[in-house]
């Protein structure tokens, strides 16, 4: 075991000066197995004005703990101090979970009386006493634990399961600006989609997303979702649920990490990236043409998703959907007046240009199709074919030129 020389230094200099100091929690497992990490806990009985007198640069981050961040000259470490002001012994006692009962002193002297190693290495959360009795004197301990487990990688102990599912009324009772804390903390984890997972695995989804939402103004697009999937698309809610916590972890722009955790259908998380990555893009289509333009590269069905999400959207922060309904007038305009959308709404076919010997094969008919289509967009009242068979023997040249010069550069 080799300690990074800061965190050797720090500990010699507590006990240089007749205290205590013990690495503890996982980072004794880790610094055992040979693991690589950036971040040390430990304890010690010295007082807070030890460590603030001290030439270390220590930051009090809460009323018992310090922390400091070595300089970055390669890689910057983060060792935090936790105070205790008893014996070790004593410390242990306040400790929920059989991971944060491991203690070392720097000359590897163990201290694991709850057999908290063997749980960090089957990567197992644990609680020391009965958790049942844990959450009914406490039910924070869920979040906590929702906390834990997502930043280490640890799975609930059967009992740790059972007790949350008994003990559901309870949780309820948990205030929520609490569960949003440590439901952000979660989102800013390495792994957050093992922490939605967790939720899913023990029925707290609904819950965790349901009590955030309530105090939580600025996600408001979740809202949106939850009623674009509950209104349009009446899926279950389990599914609803899912799409919310993406959107809440878009806020926190970790909706996209979390899908790729997750093993769900792949339609279903298809649809939440294309929403994800398209919905700003139906803002822009203000004329005719380039609505025309978005529906016919983006397919009806994946335009009128866009549209319902944008809409409703406005309808959750309250704003106006003048822009929405202006857009949806004119398509309905649009579809009144038989104006061409698609390639089979164009007045010509395939086959029409094979026959009129303006190209010689199928094959070659999809450019020129194209190339009309757009030309058609734009002025849509010429769609008749002796006009377009105009437009394609001019489009059927254009394409010989642009061929005849790309085949003169590459000859060089």
């Amino acid at each position: 075991m080799k300690l990074p020389d800061p965190v050797i230094e720090i500990i010699r200099e507590i006990e240089n000066n007749d205290f205590e100091a013990y690495l503890v929690g996982k980072t004794v497992y880790e610094c055992l197995e040979g693991e690589s990490t950036d971040s040390y806990s430990l304890i010690s009985n010295a007082p807070i004005s030890f460590f603030l007198n001290s030439i270390i640069e220590w930051k009090l981050i809460e009323e018992d703990m310090l922390q400091y961040i070595t300089p970055p000259h390669d890689n910057s470490t983060i060792i935090s101090v936790k105070i205790f002001h008893d014996s070790l012994e004593q410390y242990f006692h306040t400790c929920s979970y059989t991971f944060e009962a491991i203690a070392m002193t720097k000359d590897g002297i163990l201290f694991d009386d709850e057999s908290g190693l063997n749980d960090c290495k089957y990567h197992v959360l644990r609680t020391i006493s009965d958790p049942n009795s844990i959450i009914v004197k406490d039910p924070t301990i869920v979040m906590t634990s929702l906390l834990y487990a997502t930043k280490y990688d640890l799975r609930y102990h059967p009992s740790l399961t059972r007790a949350i599912a008994d003990n559901s009324n309870l949780i309820q009772e948990i205030p929520p600006e609490v569960i949003l804390h440590y439901f952000q903390n979660m989102l800013a984890c390495s792994n957050p989609g093992w922490g939605v997972e967790i939720l899913i695995k023990n029925n707290l989804l609904s819950l965790v997303i349901g009590k955030s939402i309530d105090i939580s103004i600025k996600e408001n697009e979740e809202i949106a979702l939850d009623l674009y999937c509950k209104n349009i698309h009446k899926t279950k809610p389990i599914i609803r649920n899912r799409l919310c916590a993406f959107y809440l972890c878009f806020v926190n722009n970790r909706d996209l990490e979390v899908i790729n955790h997750l093993p769900y259908d792949t339609s279903l998380l298809s649809t939440y990236k294309y929403i994800r990555e398209n919905l700003s893009t139906i803002l822009s289509k203000h004329s005719r043409y380039s609505l025309k333009r978005f529906i016919y590269n983006q397919g009806s069905n994946n335009y009128r998703l866009l549209d319902d999400m944008n809409k409703i959207i406005c309808k959750v922060f309250d704003v106006g959907c003048s822009e929405a309904y202006k857009r949806q007038e004119m398509l309905c305009d649009i579809i009144n007046k038989g104006e061409a959308i698609f390639l089979d709404d164009l007045q010509i076919t395939s086959q029409d240009l094979i026959e009129t010997a303006v190209v010689t094969t199928v094959e070659d008919t999809a450019s020129i199709l194209e190339s009309i289509l757009k030309h058609i967009h734009f002025f849509p009242m010429k769609n008749e074919k002796s006009y377009l068979l105009k437009i394609a023997k001019k489009a059927r040249a254009k394409k010989a030129v642009i061929t005849k010069i790309q085949k003169i550069l590459s000859n060089g």
